[in-house]
């Protein structure tokens, strides 16, 4: 399984409401990003895994969670 695939999956696990568009707007994206980059076999950009960063921190100071903690690790 590759990187983006595992990160999504994790994610998804944490966030259980999260879809392949709301996943891609966490990244800081368009709502097709993740699905093209799949599609591309490339990996999310660095500044893509930055935003999501940000996101989970929010997401996790609200609503303190071991999985969203995992995910950041």
């Amino acid at each position: 399984m590759t990187f983006t695939k595992q990160l999504f999956k994790m994610t998804s696990m944490a966030l259980p409401n999260i879809t392949a568009k709301t996943f891609s707007r966490y990244l800081g994206k368009s709502e097709g990003y993740y699905g093209s980059i799949t599609a591309q076999k490339l990996d999310i950009s660095t500044n893509g895994l930055l935003f999501l960063s940000e996101v989970l921190d929010q997401k996790n100071s609200i609503t303190p969670s071991k999985r969203i903690a995992d995910v950041q690790l």
